[in-house]
């Protein structure tokens, strides 16, 4: 978190002096070098006053130089103490407590909160102090679960900015309260408080510091509880906050990693990929190198999306190594993969792991997908049921669009294709709103499936033919190659394709096995796999397994290298 300095650092809190700032021009403009450059040179020379010294240090802070910042607003915590000026230290003491909380060092971080209240606490008349120090208050609460709590201080902090005049603290508390009450499932009112504080932002009545943490944390609630619309909007406005800073080097990692997301679901992977590069390597020479865990994890997922398996695997195992759970996409790609008892395993571990709503939503409709295809309908259907429980209670789009996905493909796995139609088309709907060309693709996929279920093959192969040509321009290899072979496998009558399972042990009684042998090769009972084959044989109209065999091979539902 960054520390930022009173807007005017030369205004004291004790006695309402305001000095000339001969630095304001340079940091409202984003000059962090030159600002750095000039107040450095001035350092070696005299001495700096408190206020000065929070600009050198804010300045050192957006130029990536945290550990520097910290000295900064050390000496100026020490010399606003030797002027009488406590509130000033009080702020600074803040500042510094929350950075290093929000770094991992705990101890000192909750030592200098300490000072910074003993500093105030005493204070009879209300001043801004008094609201800073109710934020880590909000952090802990809500580390305790205890929303109610972290809200009531939240509330605090937001009246006493207002009171006090501070935009600064009014914007953060505001946008903490917003953010519990979507935690509270309040997903409407919390967006709007969220909502009226971008305003505040984007209009430049802030800090510098507080825009871009702001910025920062609001991208990052959208994100997780998939408010695509807002995340999309909110990151552009970063990325041009940004780009009017040329040598900012704070938020630039994480201002990345959003805009990353943002493009891999628009479908512009290249650039993607190159975003996400950038901020690794930018947030790994940070003094927080776990911050760079995402940053891996969106290139693994542009690597996977290309079918590029060994960099991704390398990208999800630095994403891990940093701390950064790398599902659902390690658990996706596995299923791509065609290990499919790895990836059912990844996935279902990854769901017992969490018990936090936005860590369900971003597990759930992968966990449908690999469970509805390797285990038991059962369990995808309840999982379903789970996504649609999400939805209801959150109502982002995009948490919708894959509620409705994830019942179609129930349906379609239980014989309803026709019914599932209808859930298509309300995903397809809210896919072409969000522009993701890769999903309104699956979507094709979905529906072509669905199409041959209920004997529409011309419809099928016109979803199969579009899907294919979206995947390619993309560079989807793997979907691209699942569309195509489905595309070959259509007879002309518009018989139903064979699900993954089917395929799999259709293989393996190709290579020569029994059902029973078949049975424990794949876990399942005997009795799973006689249906499993009566269903192959109805669905290749065929009467034995050996001419199943021999039309999946013609046909490339399974390749020669079945037989050894």
């Amino acid at each position: 978190m960054p520390a930022p300095s009173d807007r005017s650092p030369d205004k004291s809190p004790e006695d309402g002096a305001v000095a000339s700032d001969p630095y304001a021009e340079l940091a409202n403009r984003g000059d962090w070098s030159r600002l750095h450059r000039e107040l450095s040179d001035r350092d070696r020379c005299s001495e700096l006053g408190g206020a000065e010294l929070q600009r050198l240090g804010e300045a050192a802070y957006m130029l990536g130089r945290e550990e520097e910042f910290v000295r900064d607003y050390e000496r100026a915590f020490e010399e606003h103490l030797r002027n009488g000026r406590e509130r000033s230290a009080a702020r600074c003491g803040f500042w510094i407590g929350l950075t290093l909380m929000f770094r991992g060092e705990f101890a000192q971080g909750s030592g200098w909160l300490t000072r910074a209240n003993r500093l105030v606490e005493d204070h009879t008349q209300e001043c801004a102090e008094h609201g800073y120090l109710q934020l880590p208050m909000v952090e802990q609460s809500l580390a305790a679960d205890s929303p109610d709590e972290a809200f009531a201080h939240a509330t605090r902090a937001a009246e006493i900015g207002q009171r006090c005049e501070d935009p600064d603290l009014l914007a953060i508390a505001r946008h903490l309260q917003g953010r519990i009450l979507i935690l509270r499932g309040d997903y409407v009112r919390g967006f709007e408080l969220l909502d009226e504080v971008m305003v505040s932002v984007t209009s430049g009545r802030l800090s510098q510091f507080v825009t871009g943490l702001v910025y920062c944390s609001v991208i990052e609630i959208c994100q997780k509880f998939h408010a695509t619309g807002r995340a999309r909007e909110w990151t552009s406005a970063l990325v041009g906050w940004c780009a009017g800073q040329p040598d900012i080097v704070a938020f630039t990692g994480r201002c990345l990693i959003h805009r990353a997301e943002i493009l891999i679901l628009d479908g512009h992977w290249d650039e993607a990929g190159r975003e996400a590069g950038v901020a690794s390597i930018r947030l790994q020479q940070g003094p927080s190198k776990h911050h760079a865990g995402p940053a891996f994890y969106q290139k693994g997922e542009v690597f996977r999306l290309r079918g590029q398996w060994d960099e991704a695997d390398a990208a999800y195992r630095a994403a891990s190594r940093l701390g950064f759970d790398p599902q659902p996409g390690l658990a996706l790609m596995r299923f791509q993969q065609g290990h499919e008892q790895p990836a059912l395993s990844a996935i279902r571990r990854a769901l017992q792991s969490v018990d936090d709503m936005p860590g369900k939503l971003r597990l759930l409709p992968a966990a449908v997908e690999i469970t509805l295809a390797v285990g038991s309908a059962d369990d995808a259907w309840e999982l379903c049921e789970t996504l649609h429980d999400c939805a209801r209670q959150y109502s982002a789009d995009a948490v919708r669009a894959a509620a409705a996905e994830a019942t179609a493909r129930v349906l379609i796995h239980a014989g309803r294709a026709a019914e599932a139609l209808a859930h298509i088309r309300r995903a397809v709907a809210i896919l072409w709103e969000l522009r993701a060309p890769y999903h309104l693709a699956r979507m094709r996929v979905l529906t072509a499936r669905a199409c041959l279920a209920t004997g529409d093959t011309e419809a099928a192969r016109t979803e199969l033919d579009e899907a294919i040509r979206l995947f390619r321009e993309l560079g989807a290899r793997p979907d691209e190659a699942v569309a195509g072979k489905l595309r070959v496998t259509m007879t002309a009558t518009g018989s139903e394709v064979l699900t993954p399972r089917q395929t799999q042990v259709l293989r393996l009684i190709a290579s020569g096995l029994t059902n029973p042998e078949v049975a424990g090769e794949l876990g399942l009972s005997q009795r799973t796999v006689d249906r499993h084959v009566s269903d192959i044989l109805t669905r290749l109209n065929v009467r034995t397994r050996a001419a199943a065999t021999a039309y999946a091979v013609e046909h490339a539902l399974i390749g020669m290298d079945v037989f050894g």
